[in-house]
């Protein structure tokens, strides 16, 4: 009993009950926007349980990563689901040097 207890403690500290996954979703989409700039544009994000799941395309395998980079700096967020894909035919240059926020 004391062990479930905590538990509960400890997930409402990680995860407050307050904060729903439609706030979650909401937050990491506009820290994305913010973050990336082309890069989202075919994404769409869902949230569950602090759980964010990734659908969608990007035009590099660094815009892919810088996603899902992003994601993991907006408080709530557990894990992080990729299921971007890249998307063929495009060739963007890429940034030297360019570490993400």
């Amino acid at each position: 009993m004391l062990l479930d207890m905590q538990l509960e403690a400890r997930s409402r500290m990680v995860f407050p009950a307050s904060q729903t996954d439609t706030e979650l979703q909401h937050r990491v989409t506009l820290y994305l926007n913010d973050r990336t700039e082309s890069a989202t544009r075919d994404l769409k994000v869902e949230a569950r349980g602090g759980t964010v799941v990734l659908h969608g395309s990007v035009s590099s395998l660094y815009e892919k990563e810088l996603c899902r980079h992003v994601c993991t700096r907006v408080a709530g967020v557990l894990r992080v689901v990729d299921e971007t894909v890249i998307r063929a035919g495009e060739v963007k240059p890429q940034p030297a040097n360019r570490l993400p926020r």
